[in-house]
Order: structure tokens, then sequence, then C-alpha cells
């Protein structure tokens, strides 16, 4: 008789194992999928802040063809520099657009960053009206295309 309790609590613990085991997974990669949606965000609001230094550094009468690299705007005081690398990719590799003025600024790409910066899953990017998105996948290669090939029609 003393056999069959404890056959019944190594159950019980094996059971409970393989919850907590079950648990500690499901928490862990949660916990991993936060961290990327929290770097997402913030390649969004570096390119947001890549995007407001150009409109200074426009606003200083600068013409649009000289030095609008992203560390003449660190140079003077226009960006800090932890704002130009991406978390994820751990470097600085965001890509400027000098797109003209268009009334159809939302859809105008103004800055984003490599595709490759989190795992080929998509980009940040931030258009020429000041709003910004993580795109996903082939939606981001189609947006980025829109840059090589003109603007997008209304």
């Amino acid at each position: 008789m003393g056999r069959v309790g404890r056959e019944g609590k190594g159950l019980k613990l094996g059971v409970i194992l393989i919850v907590a085991a079950t648990v500690l997974v499901v928490g862990v990669t949660g916990m991993v999928r936060g961290w990327e949606l929290q770097r997402r965000g913030l390649c969004c609001e570096n390119l947001k802040a890549i995007r407001a230094a150009l409109l200074a550094h426009a606003d200083e009468g600068t013409p649009r063809s000289s030095a609008h690299t992203i560390q003449s705007l660190i140079e003077r005081g226009h960006l800090a520099p932890a704002r130009v690398t991406c978390l994820s990719a751990r470097t600085s590799n965001y890509v400027v657009v000098l797109p003209a003025p268009s009334a159809n600024a939302g859809k105008i790409v103004a800055a984003y960053e490599p595709k490759s910066n989190h795992g080929g899953r998509g980009g940040a990017v931030v258009f020429a009206d000041g709003g910004s998105a993580f795109v996903p996948g082939s939606d981001y290669d189609a947006l980025i295309a829109t840059i090589h090939s003109g603007p997008p029609s209304e």
C-alpha cells in the first residue's frame, strides 16, 4: 500500500514539473517578444528624432543639398548620438532620404532602417509628415521600393 501512495505522488510531481516548464517557456517567449516590440518602438522614436533634426537643420538656412548626414546633425547639436543606434542590430545604420515637398507627405518615406535590423521581419520608417511605424515584411519591401521609383500616387 505504501508503494501505491509513492507512485501517485511521483505522478503529481511530474505533472507539476511539466506545467512549470511550459509556463516558463511561454513566459520567456513572451518576454523576448516584448523586448523586440520595445526595440521596434525605440527605432520609430529614433527616426522621428532624426526627422526633427533634419527640419531644425533646414530651418537654419542650410541648403537641402548640403550635409544632411546624421553625423552633421550630431555635430551641430540637433541630434543626440544615442538616437542613431538600433538596439536590435546594435549598430547605426539608419538611412535618411531627402524627399521633395509633397501634398502626399503621409506616404513618402523620410528615413528608414534596413530590414536586417530586426531579423528581416521588417523595419521602422518615418514619413515626411512625421508619422512613423514598424512596417512588416513584404509591405516594407514595397514601401522602400517607392523611394527608388518615385512618390506613390494618391
